[in-house]
């Protein structure tokens, strides 16, 4: 998790899709970009997430790497823009 965390804030320096964002429903964080790939974990709606610039596209959609915490837990995977707005 420190890895991730340490790459995801590295991202800034990139630029593009860069933000917090929040969910505008439950969504899964997948490991992956893409529907057919593992569930890291489940946002709630609302939650704030925050990316650094990075992403994949994958089933005709753009995913965004992104990090979270949930009950004090920290994680870091893809989430569809489709279910995300900009904070």
């Amino acid at each position: 998790l420190i890895i991730g965390t340490i790459i995801c804030q590295l991202g800034a320096l990139i630029g593009g899709e860069a933000g917090t964002y929040l969910t505008t429903t439950t969504v899964n964080m997948r490991d992956k970009a893409g529907l057919d790939t593992k569930v890291l974990t489940i946002v709630p709606e609302g939650k704030k997430v925050f990316n650094y610039g990075w992403y994949s596209v994958a089933n005709g959609r753009k995913w965004l790497w992104v990090c979270t915490t949930i009950d004090g837990t920290e994680y870091t995977g893809f989430i569809s823009e489709r279910v995300l707005k900009h904070a």
